[in-house]
């Protein structure tokens, strides 16, 4: 049998293995010098001995490698070796945190109770550490935050932390009016493959282009934009507060059927990465459920997109030989071409006007403002992403 790296992973030898392997190749070197094999019925005998004793040496250096092996294994590997594997792809463990508590505390009026005052559970002789000055007000009353000694998931309940440990001349009592906020140990080897499974699973390529895809695709969706928060700590993506490991969907037009509304929950949910959330920020504006492996049912949530309907006035001086009229009409098909074009969140921009009308007969040069409820203006319009850009009405003047 093959030991060391295989195609089946880091196979190692039995001690029997071993022992055997080395009265073969004894017996080999043996045989070469024509002489007879040895007993190998003899583990109390001289050579058997020696041979048992390098046996164990070699399956000693056997099972370090196998560790060495495991330690670089996402699925073997345990505490530090597991931390620097997952470091690697980069999903760092994560710290355990303290417990905090809001303390409640009265002394002297006006007493000054500085930062790093303890305080005690005497019932289990946990401390709690004050982690900024507190100012008792006049009737000597004031409140403070604590945190555990030490990181980790200290329990608190109400009431129980009521001894002062500090020698703090004035402070007379403590106690805890809600209980603790409990902190979090440090990650389990099965925590930390979970988060990394998660993580793996938002940062695949195309999440946010999947989706648009499956919408686009449906006939009556006329605007589609999804904004994707791919990182464990709450962002703000393009101005909208996105909750942790989430997507934010919006569609339009806001008027279609209930069947509508849940065939855009099938398409999301067929695209979107497990262990995703949804951000919906400020509140949901339709959900549909889908259901799911005969089971159980998802819900899925979604908001509507904002329509931004444009005046548009494009001013054009003709060619020589060439009058309005003759421009009006190829202008504003073209005009009225680019603004379809647009997609939820893409801007409107004079210059890609300009190439769109660069080959119209007979103009010259060209000009236009827009107006999407701020009065007209010439500057360029950049909604936000879940805004679409529409033409309500459109002009050509001289």
């Amino acid at each position: 049998m093959a030991w060391g790296l295989t195609i089946d992973g880091f196979e190692i030898p039995r001690a029997v293995d071993v022992r055997t392997a080395i009265f073969d190749a004894l017996d080999a070197r043996l045989a070469q010098r024509g002489l007879p094999a040895v007993d190998r019925t003899a583990p109390d005998s001289l050579l058997g001995m020696v041979v048992d004793i390098v046996g164990d040496r070699e399956a000693a250096v056997w099972e370090v490698a196998q560790a060495v092996y495991n330690g670089r294994s996402l699925n073997n590997a345990e505490g530090v070796n597991l931390a620097d594997a997952l470091r690697l792809v980069g999903v760092p463990s994560l710290a355990p945190t303290y417990s905090t508590v809001l303390g409640t505390l009265t002394g002297d009026a006006n007493l000054l109770v500085p930062a790093l005052a303890v305080a005690e559970n005497p019932t289990t002789g946990e401390r709690w550490i004050l982690t900024a000055d507190v100012l008792l007000d006049g009737g000597g009353n004031g409140t403070g935050n604590f945190r555990a000694e030490f990181p980790g998931p200290t329990v608190a309940l109400t009431s129980t932390i009521t001894k002062i440990v500090s020698g703090v001349s004035g402070w007379d009592t403590i106690t805890n009016t809600v209980p603790a906020t409990v902190g979090r140990g440090r990650e389990s080897a099965a925590e930390q493959r979970a988060r990394r499974g998660a993580t793996l699973a938002l940062e695949g390529t195309g999440t946010a282009q999947a989706i648009v895809a499956e919408l686009a695709a449906i006939s009556f969706v006329d605007a589609v934009a999804v904004l994707v928060n791919q990182t464990l700590t709450p962002q703000v993506v393009d101005g909208v507060n996105m909750q942790p490991a989430s997507i934010a969907v919006y569609t339009l037009p806001n008027t279609i059927t209930v069947p509508q509304q849940e065939e855009i929950a099938a398409a999301i949910f067929a695209s979107m990465p497990s262990a995703t959330g949804f951000t919906v920020d400020g509140g949901a504006d339709v959900s549909a459920t889908v259901d799911y492996a005969d089971v159980s049912s998802i819900l899925i949530e979604w908001k509507w997109g904002a329509v931004l309907s444009s005046t548009h006035v494009t001013t054009v001086v003709p060619e020589p030989g060439f009058a309005l009229s003759d421009l009006i009409t190829p202008v504003e098909a073209i005009v009225a071409e680019h603004y379809a074009s647009l997609s939820m969140g893409d801007p409107l921009r004079s210059f890609n006007l300009h190439g769109a009308l660069r080959d119209v007969p007979g103009l010259q040069s060209a000009s236009y403002t827009f107006d999407t409820g701020g009065g007209p203006s010439a500057a360029d319009v950049v909604p936000q992403p879940y805004e679409h850009v529409v033409l309500g009405s459109q002009s050509t003047v001289l």
